[in-house]
């Protein structure tokens, strides 16, 4: 048990405390010897010792209520006055064009794109030729995968700037992602800045280059195809316009004889198509020169040297024959030259050169005796002779001109 005025822990069976001398109040509710002593003492001396209870609660109550009372009006002025300011600095702020972009950027930089796009709007009713906002907008309408929205905008700034580095960047990004390589080249194809076309150069394929003009030509060649490292070139030849799905180029172009249209074009490592390039070759192949006979038309004996020696061009083969037209199927020159045959004979040759070209015939006719059979002719006699029957036919060779002498003889 403890003291009803001190406080201290008071025995059990003791009646007073041993601390205050307070006696143990056993029974509740019931008056103590030290109650009753005190109300035994004069009336005066509890005037002097005691002030009236109803006369202390009205001060005491006087003096409290007057601080709360202030405390109170203080309060309710400074909430006042806050709410004040707040409203003025809210009304301040809403119609701030860059507080509005700074809690735009703030909120895009924390991935919360639909506050972000609220405060960028905003923004934008401010100061709506303001490029910054647009350009802030499109980058919220590119994260919420509205693209069409981002492209507007990006499209509207290129209007208002046409050589808005920014809006080109967010554009070639936002086609990429989407794999419209078509309007990339759209967009790059419409870019005069130079600049730009140099610091977004890899959304550029550049076109086909051609080894060889195109124009005519009198000899077949390869035509050698090039284009910017990475790139990958289709073509064709049959005059038709090179797509994606065409022969890919992987070694020269070999042309031959007639009329060739070649259309190139390459596709970048992007995905990104070149333009066009058309290129249109004439080869027309002329047939060499007539080839050159080493020895004239003449006639010879076989005590003489007679082989015949044939010249032709650079890169070209003689074919000839004797009496008749040679073609590729006669006999081939060789350099050992070519043996005169006995008797009077045309010698045609022909060049041929490596295109198959032929050349027109060269010709030359050689007559061939034996010099044993050479034969004087005898003086006709003065005396007319006796007429004699003429041959059936005039002898054409020197073989048959000696025959026919020697029968005259005998």
């Amino acid at each position: 048990m403890k003291c009803s005025k001190c406080g201290a822990d008071i025995e059990e069976g003791k009646l007073f405390c041993s601390r205050c001398g307070q006696e143990v109040q056993l029974v509740p509710n019931y008056d103590t010897l030290g109650s009753r002593l005190f109300e035994t003492q004069p009336e005066e001396k509890k005037k002097h010792t005691e002030p009236p209870e109803k006369e202390t609660s009205k001060v005491q109550k006087k003096h409290s209520v007057r601080p709360f009372a202030v405390g109170v009006a203080l309060l309710l002025a400074c909430m006042g006055i806050l709410l004040a300011v707040k409203a003025y600095m809210d009304h301040r702020n809403y119609n701030s064009f860059d507080y509005q972009l700074e809690r735009a950027e703030s909120a895009y930089s924390n991935r919360s794109y639909e506050e972000a796009l609220q405060y960028a709007e905003r923004a934008a009713s401010l100061e709506p030729d303001s490029l910054e906002a647009a350009l802030l907008k499109a980058r919220i309408f590119t994260a919420l995968e509205e693209n069409d929205q981002a492209e507007e905008e990006l499209i509207a700034v290129l209007e208002q700037d046409p050589e808005n580095s920014d809006a080109y960047g967010q554009l070639l990004e936002l086609y990429e992602s989407a794999n419209e390589t078509d309007k990339i080249k759209e967009l790059m194809d419409g870019c005069s800045s130079e600049d730009i076309r140099k610091k977004y150069s890899d959304y550029i394929c550049e076109p086909v280059t051609f080894g060889m003009e195109g124009g005519e030509y009198f000899q077949t060649f390869s035509l050698r195809l090039n284009a910017e490292e990475g790139s990958t070139i289709y073509y064709t030849t049959d005059g038709s316009t090179a797509t994606e799905q065409s022969s890919v180029y992987s070694s020269p172009i070999s042309l031959k004889e007639g009329t060739t249209v070649v259309s190139a074009l390459a596709v970048n490592s992007k995905g990104i198509r070149s333009d066009l390039t058309v290129n249109t070759y004439t080869i027309t192949l002329k047939a060499p020169t007539p080839p050159q006979i080493a020895l004239g038309s003449g006639t010879y004996t076989d005590d003489m040297d007679t082989t015949i020696y044939v010249f032709v061009q650079e890169n070209c083969k003689a074919y000839y024959a004797f009496d008749e037209m040679p073609t590729t199927d006669s006999s081939l020159y060789t350099s050992s030259g070519i043996a005169m045959p006995e008797g009077t004979h045309t010698l045609y040759v022909i060049s041929v050169n490596q295109y198959g070209k032929v050349s027109t015939a060269s010709s030359e006719t050689y007559t061939l005796t034996s010099a044993r059979r050479q034969v004087t002719p005898t003086p006709a006699p003065e005396a007319t002779p006796t007429p004699t029957p003429a041959p059936t036919a005039a002898p054409e060779t020197a073989q048959e001109q000696g025959d026919f002498a020697q029968e005259r003889e005998e």
